[in-house]
């Protein structure tokens, strides 16, 4: 775009114009803080399906009931294939884990299936919840948009400009937790908190996402 504009400004100086033409302003796009908070959402989880890939980097570390240190990888190309790799400690257990569609337990589920798991399990419960299932060895979770639910979403604090939306984590009907999600000028998600209550106790999650690329 820079050499393209040089020579535009050469060719109108040789041709003996007063100045070089304006230069054009890229469109900004759909804001994707608009409307409702419901709607902002909902928007987010369309946008990640519809992309071609989706890559992220994610550090979380859990407290509580489950305890987790744990970084990872996420690629995920909806028509092709995703991967998740992982490592860090788990319960106290040092571990390194690979995950590929390619070579999951389920050899029947396709990549759009794989990845409305994986992503909306990111919008919805976080990364933590598919990680813990590849620890023992599992595939990702793909029964997620039927089973969970993110309601009462608002603002943090009634504040659009706080780029932060809480809400309440609800599993099969029932109440499990609360959540604040935090999203970057992209409206993509840069930091989450969450709270889930267990039988045995509360688990406390905290998830900082690094490097989300969506293409």
């Amino acid at each position: 775009m820079a050499t393209r504009a040089v020579a535009v400004v050469g060719l109108a100086l040789v041709a003996g114009c007063g100045g070089a033409p304006p230069s054009p302003v890229p469109h900004p796009g759909p804001d994707p803080f608009a409307g409702e908070p419901r709607a902002v959402f909902d928007r987010l989880e369309q946008r990640l399906l519809d992309a071609d890939r989706v890559e992220l980097t994610a550090v979380v570390s859990a407290s509580g009931a489950v305890t987790a240190e744990l970084t990872g990888t996420i690629v995920v190309e909806p028509q092709l294939e995703a991967s998740i790799v992982i490592d860090g400690t788990f319960d106290g257990n040092e571990l390194e884990a690979r995950w590929a569609s390619s070579a999951a337990k389920a050899i029947d589920t396709p990549p759009p299936t794989w990845a409305d798991g994986i992503l909306v399990g990111w919008t919805r419960m976080g990364v933590l919840h598919n990680w813990a299932r590849m620890v023992v060895g599992g595939d990702p979770d793909v029964d997620v948009r039927a089973a969970m639910e993110v309601t009462e979403l608002a603002w943090q604090h009634g504040v659009p400009a706080s780029r932060t939306l809480t809400g309440q984590l609800v599993f099969s009907g029932a109440p499990i937790g609360e959540v604040e999600l935090t999203l970057d000028e992209r409206g993509l998600p840069r930091h989450r908190v969450q709270v889930v209550h267990f039988p045995e106790g509360d688990m406390r999650v905290l998830e900082e996402y690094a490097a989300v690329s969506v293409k």
